[in-house]
């Protein structure tokens, strides 16, 4: 039972297959010192084969439960990704029906507009958002509503639509184009 203990640390440290590892130079080391006579490999007796056989029956049940362990724990990390996302695609189609309710309830553009900054900063999760338009092909684009941003900074801000501005980029890609830290970007001017 003694060489069982580094069997289960191994377990629990490293898993199944060093619980096996573990298993091996245990009966190793006991035959080596343990059986009579002296140091050295020996044949073991029967009584010494049944409780060489037991200790592995042992170590592979601890091998096992290890096993098990390591594929509950796989599975938990893999339903709470699937929560996070499912709770992600809920806000998302909350954030659309109201986006839609909004839409529909405005008299104005600029309202509809300056309604759908707020939702996209609160849907992201941002401190900032901008809807963007484009006049003609090849100019900057225009900032129609901004949320989070200063007012003077937005009236004064060009943002040009070549593919080397996040914005041109995103229009080019036809794909969300995300920014975790604007100062440590580099991909785009």
């Amino acid at each position: 039972l003694v060489l069982l203990l580094p069997v289960l640390a191994s377990a629990m440290l490293g898993g199944p297959g060093s619980a096996l590892c573990s298993a091996a130079v245990a009966v190793a080391a006991a035959d080596w010192f343990l059986l009579p006579p002296g140091s050295g490999f020996k044949v073991p007796g029967a009584l010494d084969s049944s409780a060489i056989i037991a200790f592995g029956v042992a170590a592979a049940l601890v091998a096992l439960v290890s096993q098990a362990r390591h594929d509950a724990a796989v599975a938990r990390a893999r339903a709470a990704d699937l929560g996070r996302a499912h709770a992600a695609e809920a806000r998302r189609r909350r954030t659309l029906g109201e986006v839609t309710a909004r839409t529909l309830a405005a008299g104005s553009s600029e309202s509809v507009c300056r309604d759908m900054a707020s939702l996209a900063a609160a849907a992201l999760d941002c401190d900032h958002a901008l809807v963007l338009e484009v006049a003609n092909e090849g100019s900057p684009f225009n900032v129609v509503a901004a949320t989070g941003w200063n007012t003077d900074a937005v009236a004064s801000l060009t943002i040009y639509t070549g593919i080397d501005t996040q914005a041109g980029y995103a229009v080019y890609a036809r794909e969300p184009v995300a920014v975790g830290d604007g100062e440590l970007e580099a991909r785009f001017t």
